[in-house]
């Protein structure tokens, strides 16, 4: 990351550079997804229905690890767009509660807000739906997440 990453909180660099953020997460990256917002301790992506990642093919419906994937992926992202600084996180916990199936041929989308950071703990809540509504949700989920103080973006272990 360049040095303009740390004049900002990072959810500025983040929101100006969505497409970057997608790729740096390999998960997100394999099954399609896309960050489509980031702002001040909350991210929202999408999962493209995809063949590729059916769980029930002769249904339609998508696998619940993509849905998973797709979740923790945000909800990882709104943390660090919660911080003033970029370093990496790790999930400590994520609790998915499925509600019901993705409905066939419907992207999958997930908001995220973290709500809470402490000096080593992030706490964040999301969800994921199948449709243009926030009424239809599929899954909610509850999330922490260690902050790794020590490794900023990129790796570099701070002296």
């Amino acid at each position: 990351m360049s040095e303009d990453v740390n004049k900002n909180e990072p959810w500025v660099f983040m929101s100006q550079n969505l497409q970057f953020i997608g790729d740096m997460m390999p998960q997100s990256k394999a099954i399609g997804a896309r960050f489509t917002e980031v702002t001040k301790a909350r991210a929202a992506s999408i999962l493209p229905w995809n063949e590729k990642l059916l769980g029930d093919k002769e249904n339609g419906i998508m696998a619940s690890g993509a849905v998973v994937t797709l979740i923790d992926q945000t909800c990882g992202t709104a943390c660090i767009a919660a911080l003033d600084k970029p370093v990496t996180m790790a999930t400590l916990d994520l609790r998915v509660d499925h509600m019901r199936a993705g409905r066939k041929g419907h992207d999958i989308r997930a908001n995220a807000h973290c709500y809470r950071v402490t000096r080593s703990i992030a706490f964040v809540r999301a969800f994921a739906y199948d449709g243009d509504s926030d009424d239809d949700i599929i899954s909610a989920a509850q999330a922490c997440f260690m902050i790794n103080s020590d490794t900023p973006m990129g790796g570099v272990k701070n002296a």
